[in-house]
Protein backbone atom coordinates (compact mmCIF):
# COMPACT_ATOMS: atom_id res chain seq x y z
CA UNK A 1 0.00 0.00 0.00
CA UNK A 2 1.55 3.37 -0.75
CA UNK A 3 1.48 6.17 1.40
CA UNK A 4 1.29 9.71 1.34
CA UNK A 5 0.44 12.57 3.36
CA UNK A 6 -1.60 10.87 5.98
CA UNK A 7 -3.23 9.02 3.32
CA UNK A 8 -3.33 5.19 2.14
CA UNK A 9 -4.32 3.72 -0.96
CA UNK A 10 -4.88 -0.03 -0.81
CA UNK A 11 -6.50 -1.95 -4.08
CA UNK A 12 -8.69 0.93 -5.40
CA UNK A 13 -10.19 2.10 -1.90
CA UNK A 14 -8.81 4.93 -0.29
CA UNK A 15 -9.91 7.22 2.18
CA UNK A 16 -8.19 9.98 4.58
CA UNK A 17 -9.50 8.09 7.62
CA UNK A 18 -7.21 5.22 6.80
CA UNK A 19 -4.58 4.65 9.86
CA UNK A 20 -1.47 7.00 9.00
CA UNK A 21 0.54 3.15 9.42
CA UNK A 22 -1.28 1.40 7.01
CA UNK A 23 -2.93 -2.36 7.57
CA UNK A 24 -0.48 -4.94 6.65
CA UNK A 25 -2.51 -7.69 4.62
CA UNK A 26 -2.16 -11.61 5.09
CA UNK A 27 -3.33 -13.10 2.47
CA UNK A 28 -5.57 -14.87 1.65
CA UNK A 29 -7.61 -14.60 4.16
CA UNK A 30 -7.37 -10.96 5.77
CA UNK A 31 -9.68 -7.76 5.29
CA UNK A 32 -9.45 -4.07 6.65
CA UNK A 33 -12.10 -3.16 8.20
CA UNK A 34 -13.44 0.42 9.53
CA UNK A 35 -15.75 0.03 12.52
CA UNK A 36 -16.40 2.72 13.23
CA UNK A 37 -16.10 2.88 16.99
CA UNK A 38 -13.14 2.48 19.61
CA UNK A 39 -12.20 -0.62 17.63
CA UNK A 40 -10.90 1.74 14.77
CA UNK A 41 -9.40 -0.37 11.96
CA UNK A 42 -9.55 -3.79 12.22
CA UNK A 43 -8.14 -6.48 10.07
CA UNK A 44 -10.74 -9.63 10.05
CA UNK A 45 -9.02 -13.28 9.13
CA UNK A 46 -11.51 -15.36 10.51
CA UNK A 47 -12.16 -17.45 6.78
CA UNK A 48 -15.76 -18.22 7.86
CA UNK A 49 -16.44 -14.64 8.75
CA UNK A 50 -14.62 -13.52 5.52
CA UNK A 51 -17.09 -15.87 3.49
CA UNK A 52 -19.94 -14.38 5.40
CA UNK A 53 -19.45 -10.38 4.73
CA UNK A 54 -18.30 -11.16 0.66
CA UNK A 55 -21.75 -13.13 0.76
CA UNK A 56 -23.81 -9.67 1.52
CA UNK A 57 -22.40 -8.42 -1.81
CA UNK A 58 -24.02 -8.94 -5.58
CA UNK A 59 -22.16 -11.85 -7.22
CA UNK A 60 -20.30 -9.19 -9.45
CA UNK A 61 -19.06 -7.35 -6.13
CA UNK A 62 -17.66 -10.41 -4.76
CA UNK A 63 -15.94 -11.69 -7.62
CA UNK A 64 -13.75 -8.63 -7.93
CA UNK A 65 -13.57 -8.81 -3.88
CA UNK A 66 -11.86 -12.18 -4.12
CA UNK A 67 -10.10 -11.51 -7.24
CA UNK A 68 -8.23 -8.51 -5.64
CA UNK A 69 -7.24 -9.94 -2.72
CA UNK A 70 -6.45 -13.35 -3.61
CA UNK A 71 -9.64 -15.54 -1.45
CA UNK A 72 -10.15 -17.86 -3.76
CA UNK A 73 -7.16 -19.07 -5.71
CA UNK A 74 -4.66 -17.26 -3.27
CA UNK A 75 -3.35 -15.13 -6.00
CA UNK A 76 -3.72 -10.96 -6.23
CA UNK A 77 -5.32 -10.23 -9.35
CA UNK A 78 -4.06 -6.42 -10.62
CA UNK A 79 -6.77 -4.05 -11.63
CA UNK A 80 -5.80 -4.33 -15.74
CA UNK A 81 -5.87 -8.22 -15.19
CA UNK A 82 -9.65 -8.01 -13.26
CA UNK A 83 -10.54 -5.70 -16.19
CA UNK A 84 -9.56 -7.66 -19.17
CA UNK A 85 -11.22 -10.53 -17.29
CA UNK A 86 -14.74 -9.27 -16.67
CA UNK A 87 -14.34 -6.74 -19.76
CA UNK A 88 -14.86 -3.55 -17.67
CA UNK A 89 -13.23 -0.15 -17.49
CA UNK A 90 -10.17 -0.16 -14.61
CA UNK A 91 -12.64 3.15 -13.11
CA UNK A 92 -15.11 1.16 -13.12
CA UNK A 93 -13.59 -1.99 -11.18
CA UNK A 94 -12.20 0.79 -8.52
CA UNK A 95 -15.99 2.10 -8.05
CA UNK A 96 -17.19 -1.47 -7.96
CA UNK A 97 -14.40 -2.22 -5.38
CA UNK A 98 -15.20 0.74 -2.94
CA UNK A 99 -18.56 0.30 -2.98
CA UNK A 100 -18.29 -3.13 -2.12
CA UNK A 101 -16.42 -2.26 0.91
CA UNK A 102 -18.76 0.45 1.92
CA UNK A 103 -21.45 -2.30 1.98
CA UNK A 104 -19.16 -4.79 4.09
CA UNK A 105 -18.06 -1.34 6.64
CA UNK A 106 -21.55 -0.54 6.82
CA UNK A 107 -22.16 -3.93 8.26
CA UNK A 108 -19.22 -4.04 10.50
CA UNK A 109 -20.40 -0.73 12.35
CA UNK A 110 -24.26 -1.92 12.57
CA UNK A 111 -24.01 -5.67 13.10
CA UNK A 112 -22.12 -7.58 15.50
CA UNK A 113 -20.26 -9.78 13.33
CA UNK A 114 -19.27 -12.03 15.64
CA UNK A 115 -22.69 -12.81 16.03
CA UNK A 116 -23.64 -15.69 13.92
CA UNK A 117 -27.48 -15.15 14.65
CA UNK A 118 -26.83 -10.97 13.99
CA UNK A 119 -24.92 -12.25 10.61
CA UNK A 120 -27.21 -14.27 9.49
CA UNK A 121 -30.46 -11.94 10.10
CA UNK A 122 -28.63 -9.73 8.41
CA UNK A 123 -27.92 -12.02 5.34
CA UNK A 124 -31.38 -13.08 5.20
CA UNK A 125 -32.78 -9.33 5.02
CA UNK A 126 -30.49 -8.49 2.17
CA UNK A 127 -31.41 -11.75 0.58
CA UNK A 128 -35.69 -11.12 0.91
CA UNK A 129 -34.56 -7.40 -0.21
CA UNK A 130 -32.61 -8.78 -3.25
CA UNK A 131 -35.90 -10.78 -4.04
CA UNK A 132 -37.50 -8.25 -3.56
CA UNK A 133 -35.80 -5.77 -6.51
CA UNK A 134 -35.57 -8.84 -8.35
CA UNK A 135 -39.30 -9.42 -8.70
CA UNK A 136 -39.94 -5.72 -9.45
CA UNK A 137 -36.89 -5.64 -12.25
CA UNK A 138 -38.86 -9.16 -13.53
CA UNK A 139 -42.03 -7.10 -13.40
CA UNK A 140 -40.45 -4.08 -14.90
CA UNK A 141 -39.17 -6.60 -17.53
CA UNK A 142 -42.37 -8.14 -18.43
CA UNK A 143 -43.80 -4.73 -18.54
CA UNK A 144 -41.13 -4.21 -21.31
CA UNK A 145 -41.42 -6.86 -23.25
CA UNK A 146 -45.33 -6.82 -23.20
CA UNK A 147 -44.85 -3.12 -24.15
CA UNK A 148 -42.38 -4.39 -26.79
CA UNK A 149 -44.67 -7.22 -27.91
CA UNK A 150 -47.62 -4.73 -28.41
CA UNK A 151 -45.80 -2.22 -30.54
CA UNK A 152 -44.50 -5.50 -32.62
CA UNK A 153 -48.29 -6.56 -33.42
CA UNK A 154 -49.00 -3.19 -33.89
CA UNK A 155 -46.02 -2.44 -36.24
CA UNK A 156 -46.99 -5.72 -37.77
CA UNK A 157 -50.96 -4.39 -38.10
CA UNK A 158 -49.70 -1.47 -39.89
CA UNK A 159 -47.76 -3.31 -42.43
CA UNK A 160 -50.34 -5.51 -43.25
CA UNK A 161 -52.86 -2.78 -43.44
CA UNK A 162 -50.46 -0.89 -45.88
CA UNK A 163 -49.97 -4.27 -48.03
CA UNK A 164 -53.58 -4.57 -48.18
CA UNK A 165 -54.03 -0.73 -49.17
CA UNK A 166 -51.51 -1.19 -51.91
CA UNK A 167 -53.18 -4.42 -53.33
CA UNK A 168 -56.10 -2.71 -53.42
CA UNK A 169 -55.22 -0.03 -54.92
CA UNK A 170 -52.80 -2.23 -57.58
CA UNK A 171 -56.33 -4.05 -58.38
CA UNK A 172 -58.13 -0.82 -58.81
CA UNK A 173 -55.45 0.32 -61.28
CA UNK A 174 -55.50 -3.48 -63.23
CA UNK A 175 -59.25 -2.77 -63.58
CA UNK A 176 -59.19 0.93 -64.42
CA UNK A 177 -56.29 -0.31 -67.22
CA UNK A 178 -58.67 -3.61 -67.91
CA UNK A 179 -61.83 -1.71 -68.59
CA UNK A 180 -59.71 1.34 -70.85
CA UNK A 181 -58.52 -0.85 -73.38
CA UNK A 182 -62.21 -3.24 -73.57
CA UNK A 183 -63.80 0.02 -74.28
CA UNK A 184 -60.99 1.35 -76.59
CA UNK A 185 -61.63 -1.44 -78.53
CA UNK A 186 -65.42 -1.22 -78.85
CA UNK A 187 -64.83 2.01 -79.33
CA UNK A 188 -62.60 0.61 -82.64
CA UNK A 189 -65.13 -1.96 -83.63
CA UNK A 190 -68.15 0.27 -83.54
CA UNK A 191 -66.36 2.83 -85.82
CA UNK A 192 -64.91 0.01 -87.92
CA UNK A 193 -68.79 -1.30 -88.41
CA UNK A 194 -69.86 2.00 -89.00
CA UNK A 195 -67.77 2.51 -91.85
CA UNK A 196 -68.61 -0.68 -93.24
CA UNK A 197 -72.53 -0.02 -93.13
CA UNK A 198 -71.50 2.60 -95.29
CA UNK A 199 -69.75 1.33 -97.93
CA UNK A 200 -72.41 -1.81 -97.71
CA UNK A 201 -75.14 1.74 -98.26
CA UNK A 202 -73.64 3.27 -101.13
CA UNK A 203 -73.02 -0.12 -103.12
CA UNK A 204 -76.60 -1.38 -102.53
CA UNK A 205 -77.62 2.29 -103.52
CA UNK A 206 -75.80 1.78 -107.52
CA UNK A 207 -78.55 1.81 -110.22
CA UNK A 208 -79.65 0.00 -112.08
CA UNK A 209 -76.61 0.09 -115.27
CA UNK A 210 -74.02 0.02 -112.61
CA UNK A 211 -75.37 -3.08 -111.39
CA UNK A 212 -75.77 -4.68 -115.09
CA UNK A 213 -72.26 -3.25 -115.90
CA UNK A 214 -69.85 -5.01 -112.73
CA UNK A 215 -73.06 -7.90 -112.11
CA UNK A 216 -71.16 -10.56 -110.45
CA UNK A 217 -68.03 -8.52 -109.37
CA UNK A 218 -70.53 -6.15 -107.43
CA UNK A 219 -72.63 -9.05 -105.78
CA UNK A 220 -69.11 -10.93 -104.72
CA UNK A 221 -68.33 -7.29 -102.82
CA UNK A 222 -71.23 -7.17 -101.68
CA UNK A 223 -71.10 -10.78 -99.85
CA UNK A 224 -67.80 -10.26 -98.71
CA UNK A 225 -69.07 -7.12 -97.06
CA UNK A 226 -71.68 -8.60 -95.77
CA UNK A 227 -69.72 -11.10 -93.86
CA UNK A 228 -67.52 -8.74 -92.70
CA UNK A 229 -69.95 -7.05 -90.80
CA UNK A 230 -71.46 -10.07 -89.41
CA UNK A 231 -67.77 -11.06 -88.28
CA UNK A 232 -67.68 -7.48 -86.83
CA UNK A 233 -71.13 -7.61 -85.11
CA UNK A 234 -70.15 -10.97 -83.21
CA UNK A 235 -66.78 -9.02 -82.30
CA UNK A 236 -68.50 -5.69 -80.72
CA UNK A 237 -71.12 -8.05 -79.07
CA UNK A 238 -68.15 -10.27 -77.05
CA UNK A 239 -66.49 -6.73 -76.93
CA UNK A 240 -69.69 -5.34 -74.94
CA UNK A 241 -69.98 -8.81 -72.55
CA UNK A 242 -66.48 -8.30 -71.58
CA UNK A 243 -66.83 -4.71 -70.62
CA UNK A 244 -70.42 -5.21 -69.04
CA UNK A 245 -68.42 -7.91 -67.13
CA UNK A 246 -65.74 -6.08 -66.14
CA UNK A 247 -68.84 -3.21 -64.83
CA UNK A 248 -70.38 -5.85 -62.87
CA UNK A 249 -67.11 -6.83 -61.17
CA UNK A 250 -65.57 -4.63 -58.76
CA UNK A 251 -62.24 -4.61 -57.40
CA UNK A 252 -62.60 -6.46 -53.49
CA UNK A 253 -63.31 -4.19 -50.44
CA UNK A 254 -59.92 -3.71 -48.44
CA UNK A 255 -60.40 -6.42 -45.80
CA UNK A 256 -58.58 -5.05 -42.21
CA UNK A 257 -57.02 -8.51 -40.95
Amino acid sequence: MAQKRGQVQTRGFSTSRWPKNGVKFNFPWTLPFNCGDSRGWVSISDPVLVEKLISLLSPREATIVRMRYGLSDHHVHTVAEISESIGLSKGRIYQIEGKAFRRMMWVCRNVDIHDPEALDAEFERRQAKAAKHAEHDAEHETQVQNAKEHARRRRLELEQERAARQRAESAKNARRRKLHLAEADLLNLRSLAADLNIRIARMEQHGWFTKKLRGRRLLYQLSTLREQRMSLSRAIKHAEERVSGIYADPPAAKQTP
